[in-house]
């Protein structure tokens, strides 16, 4: 059985409106999302994801995904990852302070990440063997960029990003495509759709609105041709429009 929950690890983006210039904090409700992971219509993983307000005014975003059902006698590896973020309001943006992943299960895998923004560089840990990189001030993890679409995503069409990640300095290009409905488990919604190509890899986004640009669905496109997705199937503390 050709399933993997590797590709899900950087599909979610996540829930927010994008609050006035003159905002204190993003207005960001709390929240817990789950979606069923699934290639060829059968469900393999789960993945939850969930955002609150933390002492000192900063931020958690946990992201936690597992193989269920008839894979989990195949795939055993289980993924998570954190991110601890301020908000800036001076442009709108959540930045992290540190990010956490680990994999564990066939091959495990730990990574954690120390964000120094007075001098602009990043100590990255990679099963404890350390190093430093030089980034830009807006510089995001893997996890948090996704927080940061959803700011972004009532104001513009065209989404750019410099991201963190094994040691090197990534580019995210997004656009927004078009507007969809979509019918899911938690209701029928409109939808702005986004897409992020990186060489034969495509990764579209639906994101609602009216959930504060919560993502409902996402298709990752491997360089095989095989498609998987995320769907929502539970939502708790995200306002309603």
């Amino acid at each position: 059985m050709n399933m993997q929950l590797i590709p899900f690890i950087t599909l979610f983006s996540l829930m927010l409106i994008s609050p006035s210039a003159f905002a204190a904090e993003p207005i960001i409700p709390d929240f817990e999302a789950t979606y069923d992971l699934t290639r060829a219509g059968i469900t393999y993983g789960e993945n939850k994801r969930t955002f609150k307000r933390v002492d000192d005014g900063r931020y958690q975003f946990e992201s936690s995904t597992r193989s269920v059902g008839f894979a989990a006698f195949f795939i055993k590896d289980k993924i998570y990852e954190k991110s601890i973020l301020r908000y800036s309001a001076d442009d709108n943006r959540l930045l992290p302070e540190s990010y956490h992943y680990a994999r564990s299960g066939k091959k495990e895998r730990h990574v954690d990440l120390s964000f120094d923004r007075e001098n602009n560089k990043v100590v990255n840990r990679v099963n404890d063997d350390p190093w430093v990189m030089e980034i830009p001030a807006d510089a995001l993890d893997k996890l948090s960029y996704q927080l940061q679409i959803m700011l972004d995503a009532g104001e513009k069409t065209h989404f750019s990003y410099p991201i963190a990640d094994g040691g090197k300095l990534k580019h995210y290009e997004i656009e927004l495509v078009r507007e969809e409905a979509l019918k899911t488990a938690i209701g029928d919604y409109q939808t702005l759709v986004l897409r992020r190509k990186s060489g034969k890899r495509e990764t579209t986004i639906w994101c609602a609105p009216a959930l504060n640009y919560l993502p409902i669905k996402i298709m990752q496109r491997e360089k095989d041709g095989g498609e998987y997705y995320a769907e929502i199937k539970k939502l708790k503390g995200m306002k309603r429009d």
